[in-house]
């Protein structure tokens, strides 16, 4: 996990990890470093894997971009490494950002029409680097050309809308935010007299959960620190289909002090 984690930091998309046969599960901790940080993901088949249960770990989360056997992920390597050197992450993401604007609109409202999520609102980051993957995963040689292969093939739709809600997340994940939150927003609430002493909180896009349970854990400590009782409920949903029901569970918490 560790060598992973490095590896996204240094080399950001260029990244490519192998999760093979393994009895752990530092390769999915590891495989979700590699995809926050926009890197590829091979996962080994479970067919060919002696020790099945890494690769069915990382598998389970729907992050990997190719499951092979062992034998097959050379190929898939240098395919992938050769096609990244032919297209500069610079010449993409600059068409989208500024010749290419239109055609990203273009793109979500494809995206939008065929699977009715509205993605225009995420941040612009964001959008830039999950279409920019999926246009060199594509093998398409511009933004536009994309655009082509996208009203052509239901497949590809559903890769990017799956790409979109990739479901990386840890515990308190954007420090400056939950600095926020601890000192100003959570004591705000929690010094407020809450009508029939209840606070309830909603977190959409839970991913696994650790992002509702960072937020309950400021509440719980600021209502230690005011010595209030109250009723604190917190609500944790998610769009992405590949959550298993018993996986969201964990993240729907409820507390009463």
């Amino acid at each position: 996990m560790t060598f992973f984690a490095s590896l996204a930091e240094d080399q950001g998309r260029y990244a490519i990890c192998m999760v093979r046969s393994d009895t752990g599960s530092d390769g999915t901790l590891g495989l979700r470093a590699i995809k926050e940080h926009g890197g590829m993901a091979m996962t080994q088949d479970e067919d060919s894997a002696r020790y099945r249960k890494m690769p069915h770990n990382a598998y389970a989360t729907g992050l990997g971009d190719y499951m092979l056997a062992a034998e097959d992920m050379p190929a898939q390597l240098i395919e992938c490494a050769e096609h990244l050197g032919q297209i500069s992450d610079e010449e993409i993401a600059d068409g989208l950002r500024k010749n290419g604007r239109k055609t990203l609109s273009h793109i979500l409202a494809l995206l939008r029409s065929r699977t009715g999520h509205d993605f225009s609102q995420y941040k612009d980051s964001t959008v830039i680097r999950r279409v920019e993957w999926r246009i060199q995963m594509a093998k398409a040689s511009s933004p536009e050309d994309y655009l082509q292969l996208l009203r052509n093939s239901p497949t590809e739709i559903s890769q990017l809308f799956n790409d979109m809600l990739v479901g990386v997340t840890q515990f308190m994940r954007d420090p400056e935010l939950f600095e926020r939150l601890a000192n100003d927003i959570v004591p705000q609430i929690c010094g407020t007299k809450v009508r029939d002493n209840n606070i309830r909180i909603w977190v959409p896009g839970c991913s696994t959960g650790e992002e509702a349970y960072s937020i309950a854990i400021l509440f719980f400590e600021d209502l230690q620190r005011v010595q209030c009782t109250v009723h604190l409920q917190v609500f944790a949903t998610d769009i992405d289909k590949a959550l298993e029901p018993d996986r969201l569970a964990w993240a729907v918490g409820e507390v009463v002090r």
